[in-house]
């Protein structure tokens, strides 16, 4: 329908039993707000598991103006990795955004990083196409 949409992808193992990889989106659509869940499960070999569930969320005020807020947990070491916020200005040829970005680490080397961001993107007026004859 047009309110909900389901995608899931995985992989199995040659024993067929194992799970090697499992991928699992929602996305959530009511008027203005769209929200979107994504698990990622990896079983690659028996010492390299991972596993993710990430959150994102737009508001669309209008066919310019957005608020995004995403985040990322880390299930395998139960750490969130990030939440970044934003909004944006969006037109024919300019894409204007602040966006403020927070990144959590758990090694004792690399420190959790903030960031403010200013971001402006000129966007072509044309698109290079391939046509098939």
């Amino acid at each position: 329908n047009n309110f909900l949409e389901f995608k899931y992808n995985s992989s199995i193992k040659n024993n067929l039993t194992d799970i090697n990889y499992e991928n699992l989106i929602t996305e959530f659509k009511i008027n203005n707000l769209v929200t979107s869940f994504e698990y990622l499960n990896q079983n690659n070999s028996s010492s390299n598991s991972d596993s993710f569930l990430t959150n994102k969320t737009d508001l669309l005020i209008d066919d310019s103006n957005s608020f995004s807020f995403s985040t990322r947990k880390n299930k395998t070491i139960d750490l969130t990795e990030y939440y970044n916020l934003a909004y944006q200005y969006k037109n024919d040829c300019l894409s204007a955004s602040i966006e403020y970005n927070k990144e959590y680490y758990s090694d004792k080397d690399i420190r959790p990083n903030e960031s403010l961001l200013f971001k402006l993107k000129i966007i072509p007026f044309n698109r290079n196409e391939n046509l098939n004859f």
